[in-house]
């Protein structure tokens, strides 16, 4: 078996350079709020980053820049270990109390934009590592990886087998036809929504490092928050309002997303999976509404309203937010969470889970089996929407879920193997396969991941590696035959 390995290197050295270039606005944080330590250590560990980048960009300058799909696999589990392992560099040298181990964690866990967090005082960090926590969930909201794609092209190198394996198991929606332009309007759109969502929470009382470090998690449905009692600290239903606006856009497929910007909605209201991820949304925020009023835990009917629907699409978008008051919410309404995390956002968001596309086409599978139980001679079509669904999309969307369980029950066996309990086991792994992050125990409290033994942290990185990677890619790594000699490319 032959790897272009020049050639992937050279791509990893973009991507270091990135990531160096990533590490300058928290330069600027720091500087500005008078942290010249932390300043200091964010300038040495970007001028190392880019140093190495720039001295491997030169060595493999003239690597083949044509890639089949196991290079695209390995360029894109590379580029997210590195991530995870070089933005752990700010936590661990900053002096802000996490070890090696615990700087990884949090790395991963921005990234992979999980939300899972080791910090047990989140306001006491210095503001340049709040930036760069939410900065990172930014960063990997729309994939890091697509980052270096939109400048691969200046250095001729194609993509597209870079972006199948980043979105393996998905169905890769061009937003426009060239690839890389694609990326940077993918970029665009993103960017342009972080800002629209950080005015209108400054008009909230919000201060402008506040709304913008909440927008950047907001977006990318990470989840980090500058505050130990997440939006809580904030208790103002606009707020509220604002963050379920843009966490229920977070959920939509960015193509749908650049359209919207474009004022083409004609298209978008014929589109299905935003149509079936709507009326999850309300059906479940109707559901639980009903059900905190009925149990007596909250009277006023648009408060209720208000954060039912915010929970809802914290939940199902993966962002995991939480307020205050939802300690007291009955267990029935955190199992329907529980279940709306699993289900996730739309097909090629920012958001975890499954996704809802999965999800519909799960149901009609079970439905086509149901009928040919009863009509055993009779032929049923998956559909979605007016389309018949492909044997290679079924097959694929099968395959995913015989993963997703897989890796789910070893998992938990593997947490509860090292000491873990099994509810924290299964909890824990539960929101980092779905990149949910602040797991939501049905008995109410927040689950922090810095009381877990150290291995247990390294499972669960991997575990969110795999879920924001769709699984495959990080199932195939380290597959026999991704590495059998006798296959070709």
């Amino acid at each position: 078996m032959y790897l272009n390995y020049k050639g992937i290197m050279r791509v990893v050295s973009v991507f270091m350079m990135v990531i160096a270039a990533a590490m300058i606005p928290s330069v600027l944080v720091g500087i500005i709020y008078g942290e010249t330590s932390q300043a200091l250590v964010f300038s040495a560990v970007c001028a190392v980053i880019a140093l190495a980048g720039f001295v491997l960009s030169k060595i493999f300058k003239n690597a083949e820049g044509h890639f089949k799909i196991r290079e695209g696999f390995m360029v894109v589990f590379s580029c997210w270990i590195l991530a995870g392992l070089l933005g752990a560099m700010p936590y661990y040298f900053s002096g802000c109390g996490m070890g090696l181990i615990d700087s990884i964690f949090e790395s991963v866990s921005g990234f992979t934009t999980t939300g899972a967090t080791v910090a047990r005082n989140v306001e006491v960090l210095p503001h340049s590592i709040l930036f760069w926590r939410a900065f990172s969930q930014w960063l990997g909201g729309f994939g890091i990886v697509f980052v270096p794609i939109a400048l691969l092209p200046a250095l001729g190198i194609e993509g597209y087998s870079i972006v199948r394996a980043e979105m393996s198991g998905t169905i890769v929606n061009k937003v426009v036809p060239k690839l890389s332009d694609s990326a940077r309007r993918m970029i665009f759109v993103l960017t342009v929504f972080t800002f629209l969502e950080t005015i209108l929470l400054m008009f909230g009382g919000l201060s402008f490092f506040d709304a913008l470090t909440h927008s950047f998690t907001t977006i990318s449905t990470g989840g980090f928050s500058n505050y130990t009692d997440n939006l809580g600290h904030f208790g103002s239903n606009y707020v509220y309002c604002v963050f379920s606006v843009f966490m229920f856009l977070a959920g939509i497929d960015v193509s749908i997303l650049a359209r919207i910007l474009s004022g083409n909605f004609r298209d978008i209201l014929a589109e299905q999976e935003p149509r079936y991820y709507a009326g999850l949304f309300a059906f479940f925020t109707g559901i639980i509404t009903v059900f905190i009023i009925v149990s007596g835990v909250e009277r006023d009917f648009f408060r209720v309203v208000t954060k039912s629907a915010f929970h809802v699409l914290a939940t199902m978008t993966t962002c995991g937010f939480y307020s205050a008051d939802f300690d007291i919410w009955p267990t029935f309404a955190k199992l329907l969470l529980l279940c709306l995390a699993v289900i996730g956002g739309c097909i090629s968001s920012t958001s975890g889970g499954i996704k809802v596309f999965r999800f519909i086409i799960f149901i009609k599978m079970i439905k086509r089996g149901a009928m040919l139980r009863l009509h055993p001679n009779a032929v049923y079509d998956v559909k979605f929407g007016e389309r018949k669904v492909s044997s290679e999309i079924i097959q694929s969307v099968t395959g995913f879920l015989f993963l997703y369980i897989l890796l789910l029950v070893i998992g938990t066996a593997a947490l509860t193997f090292v000491g873990t309990d099994t509810l924290h086991s299964f909890v824990a792994v539960l929101a980092c396969i779905n990149n949910l992050g602040p797991a939501l125990l049905l008995g109410g409290n927040v689950l922090n991941y810095g009381f877990f033994h150290g291995i247990v942290k390294i499972l669960l990185c991997f575990i969110m590696l795999a879920g924001r990677l769709e699984l495959t890619t990080a199932v195939v790594i380290f597959s026999k035959y991704f590495w059998n000699p006798n296959r070709s490319r």
